[in-house]
């Protein structure tokens, strides 16, 4: 990403406090902007602009942000440490501006000053790797490649409970815009014919990012996201990717699984969410 975050020890005052970034998580505060997990979305965001959508991202006060109108998802400042309040004002007026009235600063910090009205917790997962490893199973794994644009838009927005119509053009326009990537790879996962969900990777030099994965609500509590992961880990070592990356809510069952597939949690971060005000 374009923006190089600085060796930060101490984060800026709070409310009159002075905040303390624990010491094993000081060099991930130097890299969390530049983490592929946030390259992904710039990635997204650089191909939905290429398709026609009102999106983009830039720098606002010398800080990564993205923007889509009509897509809360990608409205979001990230940053490692915290902001003052005359930067703050400065985010929702950009927000505002673009006819958006809600954004999220996604962040190592906690607690947050600025009175968001909800406050979502993830964790970050990583893993090195250095063999290939086996797998079995009776799910089919399929590339998918742009003429399967349709495809990957029905099971994704389904998957995912959005009430985006799979069949609008735009949308299809969108979702054909990330396929045919070397560096992105979609799989569609079937049972016997059935499509049970489709997980996603994303990749930049030695490092994979373990993406989207989403099974259908009727193949739910099957063990089949496992699967999805273990799949995937193949693919990635095949590869000769030796390190791999993903997040999940904290403590939810998608965190629990890649942690039960070999995935460490090595810090958690933080989305608050706000409200602009005209």
């Amino acid at each position: 990403m374009s923006v190089a975050s600085k060796s930060i020890s101490r984060l800026r005052p709070v409310l009159g406090t002075s905040v303390y970034l624990p010491r094993f998580l000081r060099k991930i505060s130097m890299n969390f902007n530049q983490h592929l997990i946030f390259e992904y979305d710039a990635f997204r965001v650089a191909q939905f602009a290429q398709a026609g959508n009102a999106c983009g991202s830039l720098e606002i006060n010398d800080k990564q942000a993205h923007f889509f109108k009509g897509l809360d998802y990608f409205n979001y400042l990230l940053s490692a440490t915290s902001f003052t309040q005359p930067d703050f004002i400065n985010v929702q007026k950009f927000y505002l501006a673009k006819g958006i009235k809600r954004f999220k600063w996604i962040t190592l910090e906690p607690n947050c000053s600025h009175q968001p009205f909800l406050t979502e917790r993830f964790d970050l997962l990583e893993m090195n790797v250095s063999k290939s490893t086996e797998f079995h199973s009776d799910l089919d794994f399929s590339l998918l490649e742009p003429t399967h644009a349709p495809c990957y838009a029905r099971l994704y927005l389904k998957g995912f409970k959005s009430i985006s119509d799979p069949a609008n053009p735009q949308v299809l326009t969108n979702f054909k815009k990330l396929l045919g990537h070397s560096n992105h790879k979609v799989w569609r996962v079937q049972l016997k014919g059935c499509s049970v969900g489709l997980c996603a990777m994303f990749s930049k030099k030695q490092e994979a990012f373990l993406s989207a994965g989403v099974v259908l609500k009727p193949f739910q509590k099957r063990g089949f996201h496992k699967e999805m992961i273990a799949f995937r880990l193949q693919q990635a070592t095949k590869l000769g990717f030796s390190k791999l990356c993903s997040w999940a809510y904290a403590d939810g069952i998608s965190s629990l699984n890649l942690q039960q597939q070999g995935f460490k949690v090595c810090t958690t971060f933080y989305a608050h969410h706000f409200s602009s005000k005209a």
